[in-house]
């Protein structure tokens, strides 16, 4: 009877072993998907913002305040990554539920959309109510613009900015935050 004991024991340590041994899930972006988005962003449309379009820069502005003030610990670092993981998860909705201006290589489009997707993927445990809660009203700001048939393409150059000066931001600030 002991013996039968002493192998079943034996049996479920050899199974859970390697569960225990296995390490973590890790929940990252990588810097490199990051860089080639901004790439892309930067070639959607044209480099310079619309002067005709600043008024509607100023009534669209992404909340500056969202990001921490430094990178130099994990709990910064993970405010950071939850702020790019909303901010590409806002822009997500908004491409699936609008039409891009025709302006904007498809081509291009469609390759920044697959990494966008990729990042999100990586990214998925950063997602959090509060940092969605903090960008509800960009985002209902920046659709209502969209939908406006004179502003429209004054809302794309303005979460195309955005998006362009968070995603530099990180890159450059947040550099260690990304793998």
């Amino acid at each position: 009877m002991s013996s039968s004991l002493l192998l079943t024991l034996l049996t479920l340590c050899a199974l859970t072993t390697p569960l225990v041994a296995m390490p973590a899930p890790t929940c990252r972006f990588h810097g490199y998907l990051v860089k080639e988005s901004l790439k892309l962003l930067r070639q959607l449309g044209g480099r310079d913002f619309p002067g005709s379009c600043l008024p509607y820069n100023h009534n669209i502005s992404f909340p500056d305040s969202a990001f921490p003030q430094a990178s130099a610990n994990r709990l910064q670092c993970h405010q950071a990554l939850k702020v790019i993981y909303a901010l590409l998860e806002g822009v997500e909705l908004i491409l699936a539920n609008s039409t891009c201006p025709s302006t904007w290589d498809e081509s291009t489009l469609d390759t920044f959309r697959n990494l966008q997707d990729q990042l999100l993927d990586q990214g998925h445990c950063f997602s959090d109510r509060g940092s969605s809660e903090l960008f509800s009203a960009y985002f209902n700001n920046m659709t209502t613009v969209l939908e406006q048939e004179v502003g429209s393409e004054c809302g794309w150059a303005v979460l195309k900015k955005d998006l362009v000066t968070v995603l530099d931001s990180a890159l450059h600030k947040y550099h260690k935050c990304l793998k």
